[in-house]
Protein backbone atom coordinates (compact mmCIF):
# COMPACT_ATOMS: atom_id res chain seq x y z
CA UNK A 1 0.00 0.00 0.00
CA UNK A 2 2.99 2.52 1.06
CA UNK A 3 4.36 1.98 -2.42
CA UNK A 4 2.12 2.57 -4.70
CA UNK A 5 1.16 6.07 -2.59
CA UNK A 6 4.65 6.95 -2.89
CA UNK A 7 4.42 5.64 -6.92
CA UNK A 8 1.08 7.87 -6.91
CA UNK A 9 3.03 10.67 -5.03
CA UNK A 10 6.25 10.51 -7.56
CA UNK A 11 4.32 10.84 -10.49
CA UNK A 12 2.26 13.81 -9.36
CA UNK A 13 5.81 15.37 -8.19
CA UNK A 14 6.93 14.55 -11.97
CA UNK A 15 3.37 16.38 -13.73
CA UNK A 16 4.49 19.29 -12.07
CA UNK A 17 7.85 19.67 -12.69
CA UNK A 18 7.46 19.06 -16.09
CA UNK A 19 4.33 21.31 -16.06
CA UNK A 20 6.65 24.29 -14.70
CA UNK A 21 9.41 23.23 -17.42
CA UNK A 22 7.32 23.96 -20.25
CA UNK A 23 5.68 27.15 -18.73
CA UNK A 24 9.56 28.66 -17.91
CA UNK A 25 10.42 27.57 -21.73
CA UNK A 26 7.19 29.71 -23.40
CA UNK A 27 8.11 32.38 -21.44
CA UNK A 28 12.05 32.57 -22.28
CA UNK A 29 10.32 32.13 -25.53
CA UNK A 30 7.78 35.09 -25.32
CA UNK A 31 11.06 37.20 -23.83
CA UNK A 32 13.03 36.40 -26.90
CA UNK A 33 10.21 37.69 -29.28
CA UNK A 34 9.96 41.34 -27.51
CA UNK A 35 6.21 40.63 -26.35
CA UNK A 36 3.84 40.12 -28.80
CA UNK A 37 1.09 42.63 -30.56
CA UNK A 38 -2.25 42.67 -28.95
CA UNK A 39 -5.47 44.81 -29.86
CA UNK A 40 -6.95 46.81 -26.53
CA UNK A 41 -10.65 47.52 -25.74
CA UNK A 42 -9.98 50.42 -27.99
CA UNK A 43 -8.99 48.70 -30.51
CA UNK A 44 -5.29 49.95 -30.44
CA UNK A 45 -2.45 47.77 -30.79
CA UNK A 46 -0.16 47.35 -27.64
CA UNK A 47 2.60 45.38 -26.25
CA UNK A 48 1.80 42.45 -24.44
CA UNK A 49 3.20 42.79 -20.98
CA UNK A 50 2.72 46.78 -20.55
CA UNK A 51 -0.02 49.08 -20.25
CA UNK A 52 -0.66 51.73 -23.19
CA UNK A 53 0.21 54.18 -20.15
CA UNK A 54 3.75 53.20 -19.47
CA UNK A 55 4.29 52.52 -22.82
CA UNK A 56 3.29 56.13 -24.63
CA UNK A 57 5.38 57.72 -21.91
CA UNK A 58 8.06 56.08 -22.93
CA UNK A 59 7.13 56.40 -26.64
CA UNK A 60 6.61 59.84 -26.58
CA UNK A 61 8.63 61.42 -24.55
CA UNK A 62 11.28 63.14 -26.82
CA UNK A 63 14.61 61.61 -26.91
CA UNK A 64 17.65 62.44 -29.20
CA UNK A 65 20.26 59.35 -27.55
CA UNK A 66 19.46 55.71 -27.09
CA UNK A 67 20.93 55.02 -23.44
CA UNK A 68 21.88 51.39 -25.09
CA UNK A 69 23.71 52.36 -28.26
CA UNK A 70 22.51 50.06 -30.31
CA UNK A 71 20.46 53.16 -32.40
CA UNK A 72 23.02 55.51 -33.50
CA UNK A 73 23.42 58.64 -36.07
CA UNK A 74 24.79 57.84 -39.62
CA UNK A 75 24.63 60.81 -41.45
CA UNK A 76 23.83 64.32 -39.47
CA UNK A 77 21.20 66.51 -41.70
CA UNK A 78 22.98 69.36 -39.94
CA UNK A 79 25.45 69.25 -43.24
CA UNK A 80 22.49 69.85 -45.62
CA UNK A 81 19.66 67.74 -46.36
CA UNK A 82 20.18 64.07 -47.38
CA UNK A 83 18.60 62.32 -49.92
CA UNK A 84 19.06 59.04 -52.29
CA UNK A 85 20.44 56.89 -49.08
CA UNK A 86 20.88 53.75 -50.61
CA UNK A 87 23.00 50.40 -49.91
CA UNK A 88 26.41 50.33 -52.51
CA UNK A 89 26.48 46.48 -52.05
CA UNK A 90 29.72 46.27 -54.13
CA UNK A 91 31.15 48.17 -51.86
CA UNK A 92 29.32 47.83 -48.23
CA UNK A 93 28.94 51.77 -47.96
CA UNK A 94 25.76 54.00 -47.91
CA UNK A 95 25.69 55.98 -51.00
CA UNK A 96 23.81 59.40 -50.53
CA UNK A 97 23.80 63.39 -51.63
CA UNK A 98 24.25 65.99 -49.75
CA UNK A 99 24.83 69.67 -50.34
CA UNK A 100 25.64 68.93 -54.22
CA UNK A 101 27.92 65.85 -54.06
CA UNK A 102 27.43 62.32 -54.23
CA UNK A 103 28.79 60.99 -50.92
CA UNK A 104 30.10 57.19 -49.66
CA UNK A 105 30.20 56.55 -45.85
CA UNK A 106 31.08 53.25 -44.22
CA UNK A 107 28.48 51.27 -42.24
CA UNK A 108 29.69 53.05 -38.93
CA UNK A 109 29.97 56.51 -39.87
CA UNK A 110 33.51 56.79 -39.91
CA UNK A 111 34.89 57.45 -43.19
CA UNK A 112 33.28 59.81 -45.84
CA UNK A 113 34.19 60.66 -49.46
CA UNK A 114 33.39 62.21 -52.28
CA UNK A 115 32.21 59.91 -55.47
CA UNK A 116 30.85 62.44 -57.60
CA UNK A 117 28.90 66.17 -57.66
CA UNK A 118 26.45 68.08 -59.10
CA UNK A 119 24.67 71.57 -58.19
CA UNK A 120 21.04 70.64 -58.35
CA UNK A 121 18.88 73.39 -57.11
CA UNK A 122 16.15 71.94 -55.46
CA UNK A 123 16.23 68.31 -54.88
CA UNK A 124 12.57 65.92 -54.55
CA UNK A 125 14.14 62.93 -54.65
CA UNK A 126 16.87 60.48 -56.14
CA UNK A 127 16.28 56.58 -56.87
CA UNK A 128 19.71 54.37 -58.07
CA UNK A 129 20.05 51.82 -60.35
CA UNK A 130 21.00 48.51 -59.26
CA UNK A 131 24.92 48.99 -59.67
CA UNK A 132 24.67 52.56 -57.65
CA UNK A 133 26.63 54.33 -60.82
CA UNK A 134 23.77 56.17 -62.12
CA UNK A 135 20.80 58.51 -60.31
CA UNK A 136 17.43 59.37 -61.10
CA UNK A 137 17.19 62.59 -59.64
CA UNK A 138 13.57 64.57 -59.65
CA UNK A 139 14.62 68.60 -59.25
CA UNK A 140 12.69 71.78 -59.96
CA UNK A 141 9.84 69.01 -61.36
CA UNK A 142 12.66 68.08 -63.69
CA UNK A 143 13.95 64.08 -63.95
CA UNK A 144 17.74 64.13 -64.48
CA UNK A 145 20.24 60.70 -64.68
CA UNK A 146 23.64 62.01 -63.36
CA UNK A 147 26.44 59.51 -64.58
CA UNK A 148 28.86 58.38 -61.55
CA UNK A 149 31.70 57.35 -63.64
CA UNK A 150 31.26 59.57 -66.32
CA UNK A 151 30.23 62.98 -64.17
CA UNK A 152 27.40 64.09 -66.67
CA UNK A 153 24.21 64.54 -66.39
CA UNK A 154 21.42 64.32 -69.21
CA UNK A 155 17.76 65.69 -68.39
CA UNK A 156 14.65 63.47 -69.78
CA UNK A 157 11.55 64.77 -71.37
CA UNK A 158 9.63 66.96 -70.09
CA UNK A 159 6.53 65.21 -69.96
CA UNK A 160 7.70 62.97 -67.24
CA UNK A 161 6.17 62.77 -64.08
CA UNK A 162 7.12 59.85 -61.87
CA UNK A 163 9.74 57.64 -62.66
CA UNK A 164 11.95 54.48 -60.85
CA UNK A 165 15.18 52.42 -62.35
CA UNK A 166 14.17 48.75 -62.91
CA UNK A 167 16.67 45.96 -64.49
CA UNK A 168 15.67 44.21 -67.41
CA UNK A 169 17.38 41.23 -69.10
CA UNK A 170 20.76 42.79 -67.61
CA UNK A 171 20.05 46.11 -69.01
CA UNK A 172 19.29 49.36 -66.74
CA UNK A 173 15.66 50.74 -68.00
CA UNK A 174 13.26 53.44 -66.25
CA UNK A 175 9.95 52.70 -65.90
CA UNK A 176 7.64 56.17 -66.41
CA UNK A 177 4.30 57.67 -65.89
CA UNK A 178 3.59 60.68 -68.16
CA UNK A 179 0.92 63.09 -70.14
CA UNK A 180 0.38 62.88 -73.25
CA UNK A 181 -0.69 67.11 -74.37
CA UNK A 182 -1.95 66.06 -77.51
CA UNK A 183 -4.35 63.06 -76.28
CA UNK A 184 -4.73 64.05 -72.86
CA UNK A 185 -4.31 60.72 -72.14
CA UNK A 186 -1.35 59.91 -68.87
CA UNK A 187 0.06 56.50 -69.90
CA UNK A 188 3.08 54.70 -68.83
CA UNK A 189 6.06 53.74 -70.31
CA UNK A 190 9.42 52.02 -70.69
CA UNK A 191 12.89 53.33 -71.76
CA UNK A 192 16.50 52.76 -72.17
CA UNK A 193 18.69 54.46 -69.46
CA UNK A 194 18.84 57.88 -71.39
CA UNK A 195 15.03 58.03 -72.00
CA UNK A 196 15.36 56.65 -75.66
CA UNK A 197 13.70 53.66 -77.07
CA UNK A 198 10.41 54.50 -75.04
CA UNK A 199 7.62 51.72 -75.22
CA UNK A 200 4.07 52.37 -73.89
CA UNK A 201 2.79 49.62 -71.55
CA UNK A 202 -0.10 51.21 -70.42
CA UNK A 203 -1.89 53.51 -72.94
CA UNK A 204 -4.86 55.42 -70.80
CA UNK A 205 -4.66 55.56 -66.41
CA UNK A 206 -8.06 56.55 -65.08
CA UNK A 207 -6.04 58.20 -62.20
CA UNK A 208 -3.37 60.98 -62.25
CA UNK A 209 -1.68 59.96 -58.86
CA UNK A 210 0.21 56.37 -59.39
CA UNK A 211 2.94 54.54 -57.92
CA UNK A 212 4.74 52.12 -60.17
CA UNK A 213 6.26 48.70 -58.52
CA UNK A 214 8.24 46.49 -59.94
CA UNK A 215 9.85 42.94 -58.68
CA UNK A 216 14.00 42.87 -58.70
CA UNK A 217 13.76 40.33 -61.65
CA UNK A 218 12.03 43.47 -64.03
CA UNK A 219 9.93 40.85 -65.86
CA UNK A 220 6.63 42.93 -65.54
CA UNK A 221 5.41 46.71 -64.38
CA UNK A 222 3.21 47.10 -61.83
CA UNK A 223 0.81 49.90 -60.69
CA UNK A 224 -1.63 51.64 -58.19
CA UNK A 225 -3.17 54.74 -57.50
CA UNK A 226 -1.47 56.46 -54.79
CA UNK A 227 -2.80 55.35 -51.43
CA UNK A 228 -5.47 57.54 -50.05
CA UNK A 229 -7.92 56.17 -47.19
CA UNK A 230 -11.07 58.01 -48.88
CA UNK A 231 -10.00 55.56 -52.02
CA UNK A 232 -9.50 52.10 -52.74
CA UNK A 233 -6.59 51.01 -54.55
CA UNK A 234 -5.42 47.64 -56.42
CA UNK A 235 -2.65 46.48 -58.02
CA UNK A 236 -2.46 46.00 -61.31
CA UNK A 237 0.38 44.64 -63.88
CA UNK A 238 1.76 44.56 -67.34
CA UNK A 239 4.24 41.82 -68.80
CA UNK A 240 6.65 43.20 -70.63
CA UNK A 241 7.51 40.94 -72.97
CA UNK A 242 4.11 39.63 -73.43
CA UNK A 243 2.74 43.11 -73.31
CA UNK A 244 -0.45 41.04 -71.29
CA UNK A 245 -2.07 42.96 -68.23
CA UNK A 246 -3.27 41.31 -64.89
CA UNK A 247 -4.96 42.06 -61.79
CA UNK A 248 -2.86 41.39 -59.06
CA UNK A 249 -4.95 42.57 -56.52
CA UNK A 250 -8.57 44.30 -56.44
CA UNK A 251 -7.59 46.45 -53.68
CA UNK A 252 -8.59 48.61 -50.28
CA UNK A 253 -8.78 51.45 -49.33
CA UNK A 254 -5.48 53.32 -48.69
CA UNK A 255 -3.85 50.17 -50.43
CA UNK A 256 -0.14 50.45 -50.97
CA UNK A 257 2.65 47.70 -51.97
CA UNK A 258 5.77 46.26 -51.59
CA UNK A 259 7.47 43.31 -53.34
CA UNK A 260 9.64 40.61 -51.69
CA UNK A 261 12.97 40.42 -53.60
CA UNK A 262 12.20 37.18 -55.17
CA UNK A 263 9.04 38.34 -56.56
CA UNK A 264 7.02 35.70 -54.94
CA UNK A 265 5.70 37.67 -52.32
CA UNK A 266 3.92 41.07 -51.57
CA UNK A 267 3.59 42.87 -48.40
CA UNK A 268 0.60 45.27 -48.42
CA UNK A 269 -0.72 48.01 -46.11
CA UNK A 270 -4.38 49.16 -45.98
CA UNK A 271 -6.78 50.86 -43.89
CA UNK A 272 -9.39 48.73 -41.88
CA UNK A 273 -12.39 51.35 -42.66
CA UNK A 274 -12.96 54.03 -45.34
CA UNK A 275 -11.34 57.54 -44.14
CA UNK A 276 -9.76 55.25 -41.13
CA UNK A 277 -6.97 55.78 -38.30
CA UNK A 278 -6.10 51.92 -38.58
CA UNK A 279 -3.34 50.93 -40.58
CA UNK A 280 -2.54 47.48 -41.21
CA UNK A 281 -0.25 44.68 -42.81
CA UNK A 282 -0.39 41.85 -44.80
CA UNK A 283 0.90 39.60 -47.04
CA UNK A 284 0.16 37.77 -50.06
CA UNK A 285 1.76 35.79 -53.20
CA UNK A 286 2.81 37.16 -56.50
CA UNK A 287 -0.27 36.31 -57.73
CA UNK A 288 -2.74 38.08 -55.25
CA UNK A 289 -3.98 34.77 -53.02
CA UNK A 290 -3.09 33.38 -50.02
CA UNK A 291 -3.81 36.41 -47.97
CA UNK A 292 -2.02 36.84 -44.02
CA UNK A 293 -2.93 38.81 -42.04
CA UNK A 294 -0.17 40.36 -39.94
CA UNK A 295 -2.23 42.57 -37.79
CA UNK A 296 0.52 45.14 -37.31
CA UNK A 297 0.01 48.77 -37.73
CA UNK A 298 1.88 50.96 -40.42
CA UNK A 299 2.29 51.14 -43.82
CA UNK A 300 4.76 49.26 -46.12
CA UNK A 301 6.81 52.33 -46.58
CA UNK A 302 8.63 51.90 -43.15
CA UNK A 303 9.13 47.96 -44.24
CA UNK A 304 12.00 46.47 -45.92
CA UNK A 305 11.88 42.32 -47.05
CA UNK A 306 14.78 40.18 -45.47
CA UNK A 307 17.09 38.62 -47.92
CA UNK A 308 15.56 35.17 -47.38
CA UNK A 309 12.03 36.52 -48.34
CA UNK A 310 10.59 35.13 -44.69
CA UNK A 311 10.66 38.43 -42.88
CA UNK A 312 10.29 42.01 -43.03
CA UNK A 313 11.70 44.51 -40.76
CA UNK A 314 9.27 47.26 -40.22
CA UNK A 315 8.60 50.85 -38.47
CA UNK A 316 5.37 50.36 -36.03
CA UNK A 317 3.42 53.33 -36.46
CA UNK A 318 2.68 55.38 -33.07
CA UNK A 319 0.50 58.23 -32.28
CA UNK A 320 -1.39 60.64 -29.98
CA UNK A 321 -3.96 62.00 -31.74
CA UNK A 322 -7.23 60.96 -32.38
CA UNK A 323 -8.36 62.45 -35.42
CA UNK A 324 -5.63 61.26 -37.69
CA UNK A 325 -6.62 59.66 -41.28
CA UNK A 326 -3.91 57.47 -42.42
CA UNK A 327 -2.13 57.05 -44.37
CA UNK A 328 -3.14 60.99 -45.83
CA UNK A 329 -1.94 62.90 -42.73
CA UNK A 330 1.45 60.74 -42.21
CA UNK A 331 2.08 61.30 -46.18
CA UNK A 332 1.12 65.56 -45.84
CA UNK A 333 3.45 65.35 -42.31
CA UNK A 334 0.28 67.17 -41.04
CA UNK A 335 1.43 65.04 -37.99
CA UNK A 336 4.53 62.88 -37.48
CA UNK A 337 4.66 59.19 -36.20
CA UNK A 338 6.66 57.70 -33.18
CA UNK A 339 8.20 54.85 -34.26
CA UNK A 340 9.40 51.46 -32.19
CA UNK A 341 10.83 48.91 -34.52
CA UNK A 342 9.98 45.16 -35.13
CA UNK A 343 11.32 42.40 -36.79
CA UNK A 344 7.98 39.73 -38.30
CA UNK A 345 8.26 36.76 -39.47
CA UNK A 346 5.88 36.80 -42.58
CA UNK A 347 4.64 32.77 -42.25
CA UNK A 348 3.77 32.52 -38.60
CA UNK A 349 3.06 36.60 -37.82
CA UNK A 350 5.55 36.07 -34.83
CA UNK A 351 6.84 39.63 -33.82
CA UNK A 352 10.49 39.87 -32.31
CA UNK A 353 10.73 43.69 -31.20
CA UNK A 354 14.39 45.06 -32.19
CA UNK A 355 14.63 47.73 -29.52
CA UNK A 356 13.17 48.21 -25.59
CA UNK A 357 11.54 51.38 -24.78
CA UNK A 358 14.45 53.12 -23.16
CA UNK A 359 16.76 52.24 -25.66
CA UNK A 360 14.13 54.05 -28.44
CA UNK A 361 15.14 57.73 -29.53
CA UNK A 362 11.95 59.64 -31.02
CA UNK A 363 12.02 59.07 -34.72
CA UNK A 364 9.24 59.06 -38.09
CA UNK A 365 11.14 56.72 -39.73
CA UNK A 366 11.20 55.94 -43.88
CA UNK A 367 13.67 54.86 -46.72
CA UNK A 368 14.57 51.57 -44.77
CA UNK A 369 17.25 49.20 -45.52
CA UNK A 370 19.60 46.64 -44.77
CA UNK A 371 23.46 45.91 -45.42
CA UNK A 372 24.09 42.77 -47.41
CA UNK A 373 24.72 40.44 -43.69
CA UNK A 374 22.03 42.00 -41.93
CA UNK A 375 23.82 43.35 -39.38
CA UNK A 376 22.03 47.19 -39.27
CA UNK A 377 19.12 48.08 -40.50
CA UNK A 378 19.13 51.38 -41.61
CA UNK A 379 16.67 54.69 -41.97
CA UNK A 380 16.02 58.07 -42.62
CA UNK A 381 13.95 60.09 -39.99
CA UNK A 382 11.70 62.55 -41.77
CA UNK A 383 11.50 65.19 -38.88
CA UNK A 384 15.29 65.95 -38.74
CA UNK A 385 16.42 64.33 -42.13
CA UNK A 386 19.39 62.73 -40.69
CA UNK A 387 20.01 59.14 -40.96
CA UNK A 388 20.75 55.98 -38.65
CA UNK A 389 21.30 52.48 -37.99
CA UNK A 390 20.16 50.12 -35.52
CA UNK A 391 22.61 47.13 -34.52
CA UNK A 392 20.27 44.26 -35.48
CA UNK A 393 23.53 41.45 -34.00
Amino acid sequence: MAKKIFIVFVIIFLTTLLAFIIQSISSNEDSLLGGGLVEDTEGEFVVEGETKEEQKEGWFKEKEESSSGKISKLIDSKGGDVKGVVLNASTEQVLYYQKRNFLLVDLKGKSKNSVGGHPFIDVKDISWNMNRDKALVRDRGSYFIYDLNKNETIELAAKIDYAIWFKYEKNDKIAYKFYESETGKRKIAIADADGSNEEVLVDNLTSKRVGLKIPLNGSKICYHRDPDAKLKAGLDCVNIEKKQSEIIHKGSFAANYKWANNGNRLLTSYVSEQIGNKMVLGSMNGKGGEFRSLNFPTTVDKCVWSKDNRKVYCAMMIYSEKDIILPNDWKSQKYNSTDTFWEIDVESGKKRRLLESSEMITVDAEGLFLDNNERYLFFTDRKTKSVYSISLK
